[in-house]
């Protein structure tokens, strides 16, 4: 019965949406403050999960747990549906649920080579279905596009995406989330082969496009932002656009995803890491610790992300002290020098 309800939610308009915000609410949940109708119900069950797993990784083994019913529901439900393909409506049918499927198990992650195989059989079944330009092939495309990017096919991946921007193009016009989307991609692999003007090209046309479709502060237009960054520090150097389009980030995720949300403490990471690149070192530091205080509450003391967040932090205090040896080092020689001249 629970996953008869999970697949059709799956296969709603909203379906992939609902399910990431679903992992997003585990990620951020307070399992000390859950209450219970029965309080020494509360207290037995907190007893046993401070026991088993610790506070710090509840989060993560639940949804870990849940992550993998969800991968082994959709797989039985794949394998169910396409026994009896007999007419067009059930190859409507298994082709929505190869799709969403392909594109659950791409953004659980894991499951690359599984999601590319569920996406081309869906690919396959619309094209006998469907026009070649039409919204059902070019969804199939991006979804292929996706699939090949994560699989590292990043020739064909881009191939396939610029055949997909073509023909949701040639529908809906240029202002579309599907157009978008695949821009997003087609940016996100010419970054993974180096191709960083371009790759920023794409993504400022994506972002642009989902501003439009979504607003300037639709949670859609995050992604985007946060590769621009990227780009922006790492290859470019250019700081203070990066600095602001984080922030920008930063408040969108907070009023939608939440304080204690994994994305955030991602992006509170970037914003440490360019304000210590512009020498704002005490500035870095306070975002540094703010970035520790949620990752031990949502990953755990022992998650590699946690342990570098301390790494930064000790680096950080560190650089602050070398700092200031060399300020006073300095205000020593100009105080030489004024005795001097006097």
């Amino acid at each position: 019965k629970e996953r008869t309800r999970f697949i059709e939610g799956l296969m709603s308009d909203d379906g992939i949406n609902q399910i990431n915000r679903l992992f997003g609410t585990l990620a951020k949940t307070d399992v000390e403050k859950a209450k219970a109708s029965v309080e020494s119900d509360r207290i037995d069950i907190l007893q046993i999960v401070q026991k088993e797993v610790g506070y710090c990784k509840f989060n993560n083994v639940v949804s870990g747990l849940l992550k993998q019913w969800a991968v082994d529901s959709v797989l039985a439900e794949v394998e169910t549906g396409g026994i009896d393909l007999k007419d067009d409506n059930s190859k409507k049918r298994h082709a929505k649920l190869l799709s969403k499927a392909g594109e659950l198990l791409l953004d659980i992650g894991g499951h690359w080579y599984r999601g590319l195989s569920m996406v081309q059989e869906a690919l396959v079944i619309n094209e006998g279905l469907y026009e070649r330009k039409s919204t059902h092939i070019a969804q199939s495309l991006y979804l292929l596009g996706n699939a090949l990017a994560s699989t590292r096919n990043y020739g064909e991946a881009l191939k396939t995406l610029k055949e997909a921007v073509d023909i949701f193009e040639s529908i809906h016009g240029r202002e579309h989330e599907g157009v978008a989307k695949s821009l997003y991609f087609i940016g996100w692999v010419l970054n993974k082969k180096g191709e960083y003007d371009e790759a920023l090209k794409m993504f400022r046309e994506a972002l642009k496009i989902q501003e439009t479709v979504f607003g300037t502060d639709g949670i859609e237009t995050t992604k985007a932002q946060g590769n621009i960054a990227m780009i922006l520090v790492n290859e470019k150097k250019e700081y203070d656009e990066a600095l602001k389009l984080n922030e920008l980030n930063l408040a969108i995720q907070e009023k939608i995803l939440g304080r204690e949300h994994p994305n955030m403490a991602m992006t509170m990471n970037n914003i440490a890491t360019i304000l210590g690149n512009k020498g704002e070192y005490e500035k870095a530091l306070e975002m540094y610790k703010e970035v520790l205080v949620i990752r031990e509450k949502v990953l755990g003391n022992d998650n590699p992300r946690t342990k570098v967040t301390r790494r930064n932090i000790a680096n950080r205090i560190r650089a602050i002290r070398i700092n200031n040896k060399q300020s006073n080092r300095r205000r020593l020689v100009i105080i030489i020098i004024i005795i001097i001249i006097i």
